[in-house]
């Protein structure tokens, strides 16, 4: 059964509970799907004697970003919790004897996760290419030491250089339309039948959101951001890396879904998502354009990349950059109509924060106060969310539960961190507004739930969620608090056309943003450990995991067995530089990878963009 199609993915969640309950590795391999679990703590099924646990396989090895770090980086080590592993060695690779160059400590740190140990190395800044190992005691004798080696790593200013060139590289194979670059182009150039009955034209552009040919803006629109975000860091690489060319063949397409009242559509969908027995996925006449309005975040960033688009390129494409303002206004014009939210007639937090990003890039594009006043206005309603232990709850009354919706179980799961972006975006850019101070000590605040929070896990992971009301499925609990670090197992979306059935994405996205909002706030509240931290999400998606893995194609090693698709002719093929989407939870809220499964081991846009982002800013930190 490794190679299965979504649909029979789904059938599974309810024999093995992949979809329900994610608790079982022997259901899992009753089904013939090979779970990947190395870390001692996530244990799928408790062992029913010592034997039995003293029997099973397992891994001694540091875990460390497979990278490497800016000389002036957090860099950290984390090794389980062993009988002997007290300190570790760095030694320099390319180079004759086994010196050390630098020896640090261990140290207990939190057990979500279970037992491990952690080494900073931060205070080492020569550059070069090292590996890591940790005396422990001989498993095997249980008399002498023996060393357990890390992968190699780099230390250097442009060691992420490579990576941001393969990571980049995703967007030109995954063009739709008449691209150079695209794996299989030209593609999906014909007509697309529409959902209110107007005229099909062709709509050509975008990326494919996955390993399907999906364009809907929930899934691809923050593609955007993830250029940008290495257009605006990186503008030694502009040129190099094309970036204009590939931001516009992406936003070309958007700008094609904007609605003569202003409104973005919310973009083009499979006819049947399941049945792919009946539509060819290659074919435009699978397609159809959904009219409706996407919902309010999705309008909110169109606007935030509209205005930063005609920022970057003013000077060199200011006849582009004049109609992705024009745009943005128009976009604008329709949101600030709306009475409420798309889940309610209270705005969301990610409904705030990202109209905050909204208001404040089109000031900063335009100079025009109603921007500004509605960026700060909306800030205002987002701090006024913020609890007692420093996070945002998502409203004022009771956390939304939505028995299934297409857009807030995406949202949670991926977008989440971009409600404390735009409260970053206010204190950053609105410096001498009179509500400055309170944002700037809501962030305050919100830093310190990030370091209580970080510190309950060796590898410096944030909650997916913190729960207010009393949790639907089991947690963990902190000073009161019960949260997770991965989705829900229970959670539904429903697919457009289709009913209401299972879903499931891995943590990368929510750790990658996590990790932007950390580097933003470093800067705004001159916190390095924040740095640090930023630095250590990005660790997590690159190695310093459980798994030993990286989550990106041809970046670091040991990635999981990507899902390769057989609904598809040709298929997807594996890209260098594509982001897997990375660990999900157990019932017991326990990190996992199923090798070809495609909510842990398919590439997705919105995990592309987040690790996109967050290594164009670590790529310039300090």
């Amino acid at each position: 059964m490794g190679k299965a199609s979504r649909r029979e993915f789904a059938k599974l969640g309810a024999i093995a509970g992949i979809g329900t309950a994610l608790g079982s590795a022997e259901g899992l391999r009753a089904v013939g799907i090979a779970a990947t679990n190395t870390a001692p703590a996530s244990e799928l099924a408790k062992p029913s004697s010592q034997e039995e646990s003293s029997s099973r396989g397992r891994l001694i090895a540091p875990l460390i970003n497979h990278v490497g770090y800016r000389p002036g980086a957090g860099k950290f080590i984390v090794i389980e919790d062993l009988p002997g592993a007290e300190s570790f060695e760095l030694v320099r690779v390319h180079k004759k004897g086994m010196s050390p160059v630098f020896v640090g400590k261990l140290a207990s740190t939190g057990k979500d996760f279970g037992p491990y140990l952690l080494g900073d190395f931060s205070s080492f800044r020569e550059p070069g290419i090292y590996r890591a190992n940790v005396p422990v005691g001989n498993p095997v004798t249980g008399e002498d030491r023996l060393p357990a080696w890390s992968y190699d790593f780099g230390i250097g200013e442009r060691v992420w250089d490579d990576s941001l060139h393969k990571l980049v590289n995703y967007y030109r194979l995954q063009a739709c339309g008449a691209s150079r670059h695209g794996y299989n182009s030209p593609c999906h150039t014909g007509k697309i039948e529409r959902d209110d009955h107007g005229e099909a034209v062709p709509i050509t552009g975008g990326w494919h959101s996955a390993h399907d040919h999906l364009r809907d803006l929930s899934e691809i629109l923050h593609g955007v951001f993830g250029l940008l975000a290495v257009a605006t860091a990186r503008p030694d690489l502009e040129e190099e890396l094309g970036l204009f060319d590939e931001i516009r063949w992406g936003n070309d397409y958007f700008l094609s879904l904007q609605s003569p009242p202003g409104y973005v559509c919310f973009g083009v969908y499979a006819k049947h998502y399941y049945d792919y027995e009946r539509w060819d996925w290659w074919d435009s006449a699978s397609y159809i354009l959904i009219t409706k309005p996407a919902a309010l975040i999705f309008q909110h960033n169109f606007i935030a990349i509209q205005a930063m688009i005609a920022m970057l390129y003013q000077q060199t494409h200011p006849e582009y950059a004049a109609r992705c303002r024009e745009a943005g206004r128009r976009s604008f014009e329709w949101v600030r109509k709306q009475p409420g939210g798309a889940w309610g007639r209270e705005k969301l937090s990610y409904e705030l924060g990202t109209g905050v990003l909204a208001g404040v890039e089109m000031f900063r594009a335009t100079g025009e106060v109603q921007y500004r006043k509605f960026a700060a206005a909306l800030a205002n309603q987002l701090v006024a969310l913020q609890q007692p232990a420093g996070f945002f709850a998502e409203c004022q009354g009771s956390d939304v539960e939505i028995a299934a919706d297409y857009d807030l179980p995406v949202v949670r799961a991926v977008y989440a961190p971009l409600a404390q972006l735009g409260l970053c975006a206010a204190a950053r850019w609105l410096a001498d507004d009179p509500d400055w101070p309170r944002w700037k000590a809501s962030l305050a605040r919100f830093a310190s739930f990030l370091k209580s929070a970080s510190e309950a896990n060796a590898f410096g992971l944030i909650p997916y969620r913190v729960y207010r009301d009393q949790p639907p499925v089991k947690t963990r609990s902190l000073h009161g608090l019960h949260y997770r670090y991965f989705l829900e197992p229970d959670v539904k979306t429903t697919i457009p056309f289709w009913k209401p059935d299972y879903w499931n994405t891995g943590s990368d996205a929510q750790a990658a943003g996590h990790g932007v909002v950390m580097s933003w706030m470093a800067e705004i509240l001159g916190e390095t450990w924040l740095a640090k931290l930023a630095q250590r999400q990005l660790d997590w998606i690159t190695g310093a995991n459980p798994f030993n893995a990286s989550m990106i194609l041809g970046v670091g090693r040991n990635q999981p067995v990507s899902y390769r698709s057989l609904e598809i002719f040709p298929d997807v093929p594996d890209i260098d530089g594509a982001v897997l989407q990375g660990p999900i939870g157990t019932a017991a809220d326990e990190p996992l990878i199923v090798s070809n499964y495609w909510a842990t081991a398919e590439f997705w846009m919105p995990h592309q963009a987040a690790v996109t982002w967050l290594a164009a800013e670590i790529s310039i930190s300090a």
